[in-house]
């Protein structure tokens, strides 16, 4: 992305949001804007509508003020060819009479995550001790688990259910030059 539209991307998010943001989908401040302009909207957008930056821009904001969500499909297959996953949802500020749907089903409420609320109350939270740590995945650094193949047949052996999580661990060793 050019100067220019990291530029007027943060003044959106400054404008719409109060605050300045690059790591939040342009979809949220869609949700942000239409929030000023209607009392009720429907969007079809990217299933990360819920999910991070995302989430906190496009619904906690609106739900912080009064709005809620009455009707979502959490996600779904693009109806296209694009290989794309969305989520469509449905919000209101005005008091809403009529079921609530999360799914095609029934629920009490929906909350931004686009679930039915539980007993944990609140929204995730940055842990701030780890803020500047970064998460490498899974990383192997060794053999761990892996057996050798007699090790594996005298498990099966004992209990053929063992099967059922026993799976070849396959290495690459590289190429080697054709001779």
């Amino acid at each position: 992305m050019d100067r220019w539209a990291l530029d007027y991307r943060q003044h959106i998010a400054s404008a719409l949001a109060g605050e300045p943001t690059d790591r939040a989908d342009l979809v949220a401040f869609f949700f942000l804007r239409a929030a000023t302009l209607s009392r009720s909207l429907g969007f079809i957008s990217t299933n990360t509508v819920s999910q991070g930056d995302t989430r906190e821009f496009a619904l906690d904001k609106p739900l912080a003020a009064g709005w809620r969500i009455h009707r979502a499909v959490k996600s779904t297959q693009w109806p296209g060819v694009a290989n794309l996953e969305i989520s469509k949802l449905w919000m209101t500020c005005t008091d809403w009479q009529g079921a609530r749907m999360l799914d095609e089903r029934s629920v009490t409420a929906i909350d931004s995550k686009l679930t039915e609320p539980t007993s944990v109350q609140g929204l995730p939270q940055r842990l701030h001790a780890y803020r500047s740590d970064n998460f490498l995945g899974s990383k192997l650094d060794g053999i761990g688990f892996a057996i050798d193949f007699e090790e594996a047949d005298a498990l099966l052996a004992e209990d053929p259910r063992n099967a059922e999580i026993l799976q070849p661990y396959i290495v690459a060793k590289g190429c080697q030059p054709a001779a």
